[in-house]
């Protein structure tokens, strides 16, 4: 049975989880096994993965008690932000087709 969670602020990140897969919704909400790895990713630029919980950001994706000054850390959160289409962070980050094939390597 499916557990649901939320990665916070971010519509249209695919994820994969057990035979569970799909893309965060427009209220960033997604599908997991629970006590299983979900990863997550743009195109096929794999971010990161968890064990599946409710509540999931950017920094979910690197090993617990990672530093928020770990490059590693710092440049997902910059690329996720740089995709946001407005300043701050008053409007969720939105990936679409066009981003996501942005980050599809045909080789």
């Amino acid at each position: 049975m499916a557990a649901h969670g939320t990665f916070l602020d971010v519509v249209g990140l695919t994820y994969r989880c057990g035979s569970v897969e799909g893309t965060t919704t427009d209220d960033s909400k997604f599908n997991y096994e629970p006590s299983k790895l979900v990863t997550f990713s743009i195109g096929n630029l794999v971010l990161g993965e968890s064990i599946g919980k409710s509540l999931m950001t950017v920094s979910s994706l690197l090993p617990e008690g990672t530093p928020i000054t770990n490059a590693k850390l710092l440049n997902r959160a910059r690329l996720l932000y740089s995709l946001t289409p407005g300043q701050g962070f008053e409007q969720p980050i939105v990936i679409d087709e066009k981003v996501c094939s942005s980050f599809v390597n045909d080789k």
